[in-house]
């Protein structure tokens, strides 16, 4: 899967709501990270870097999967909807904001492999993808509309 069908896989799932460009989405709730590996906190490390772009990007949908599920756990926990399915989150009003579509960033890391002074050092890339968004069923506030 390309990083394309992956984000077109996650928009499928639910409503599209507008971006903005401040840390808080039209809800008024803040983004969340989600890279490759997991949801990311502010200035946390990344969870994981992968040995190849297919790989960081199948971490990344999987992550947004699961952060969307635990999101929506507590209002499923109510409902009476036994149909599991994708179009669960469009039908019960969950809507996807984002703020930094998904992207897929490489890194160079330098590892040594024996004493500085005979330089013998090994450079290995690896991938991740980092995003910012947020899945929410709160409306949008009037502030952030007229904002």
């Amino acid at each position: 899967m390309t990083l394309d069908e992956a984000r077109a896989d996650l928009e499928a799932m639910f409503l599209s709501g507008p971006s903005t460009k401040c840390y808080k989405a039209m809800t008024g709730e803040h983004y969340v990270e989600v890279v490759s590996g997991g949801v990311k906190e502010e200035g946390e490390r990344y969870p994981i870097l992968c040995a190849t772009p297919e790989l960081a990007v199948s971490y990344w949908f999987t992550a947004a999967v699961e952060y969307a599920m635990n999101v929506s756990m507590d209002y499923y926990l109510t409902q009476n909807d036994p149909i599991f399915d994708h179009d669960r989150y469009k039908r019960h009003g969950f809507t996807l904001y984002w703020r930094i579509v998904p992207e897929l960033d490489e890194v160079t890391l330098v590892l040594a492999d024996c004493p500085v002074r005979e330089k013998v050092w090994m450079q290995r890339k690896f991938w991740y993808v980092y995003s910012r968004f947020l899945v929410s069923k709160k409306p949008q506030t009037q502030q952030a509309m007229s904002a």
